[in-house]
């Protein structure tokens, strides 16, 4: 039954502590009126994570961490589509110099997507295209710009083929090899099992011995002679 009650007491509590941190969770970010004061470009916001950022940057603890804090904000103004904003904070923070890749990038988005919004009022609504002498040529000029910081083609996967296509090669190659090496084996097995010519043996062929005929002195006409 203690051990029930143990039980029951430790669910109950986390869930309580659960729910608390979902209701953290889902409570709005609230700005002082000081920290407003100090970034009028957040008054008026209410996405949660730029409000969270502007949070941070009053903080006092991270004084050190302010303009890469500020930086982020930029951003986070860009992807909540509020280009000139992102553009407004990130040309403050470069004008103090301050420098960053971020920033950079910050700098270029916004300015491509007041640019792509003018370009479609200019042709939905006023109905008319960019000009020879004004408009056009600094378009232009953009656009080789883009063309040549054209990010690097990705070689992953010709990489991946190259090498296994040489893995392939390197398998053909030994298995031609190895085919060769047995037929050389092979060849030299056989010349080895082929029976060398018996060397002839000359046989001499006997002669029938001749007989030795004795003439006699005497003939057998004698008897007649006489």
């Amino acid at each position: 039954m203690l051990k029930r009650s143990i039980l029951i007491l430790l669910l109950t509590g986390n869930i309580i502590g659960l729910s608390g941190a979902h209701a953290a969770e889902l409570e709005p970010v609230k700005l002082k009126k000081s920290c407003i004061k100090k970034n009028p470009v957040v008054e008026g916001q209410n996405d949660p994570e730029l409000l969270n950022i502007f949070k941070q940057v009053c903080d006092s603890d991270n004084a050190t961490q302010k303009n890469d804090l500020l930086a982020k904000a930029a951003m986070r103004f860009y992807q909540t589509n509020q280009p000139v904003k992102a553009l407004n904070l990130a040309s403050q923070l470069q004008s103090q110099n301050i420098r960053g890749s971020l920033i950079t990038d910050v700098l270029f988005l916004s300015g491509v997507s007041i640019a792509n919004n003018s370009l479609q009022q200019m042709r939905s609504q006023e109905m008319r295209y960019l000009s020879n002498d004004v408009t056009y040529p600094p378009a232009k000029q953009l656009i080789e710009n883009i063309h040549t910081s054209m990010p690097a083609p990705d070689t992953s996967n010709v990489k991946a083929a190259t090498e296994g296509d040489s893995a392939d090669s390197e398998r053909r190659s030994y298995k031609k090899q190895t085919v060769t090496r047995n037929r050389v084996t092979t060849s030299r097995t056989a010349t080895k099992r082929v029976a060398t010519p018996a060397k002839a043996t000359a046989v001499k062929q006997k002669t029938a011995p001749v007989a030795n005929v004795n003439k006699s002195k005497s003939s057998p006409f004698d008897p007649l002679i006489k």
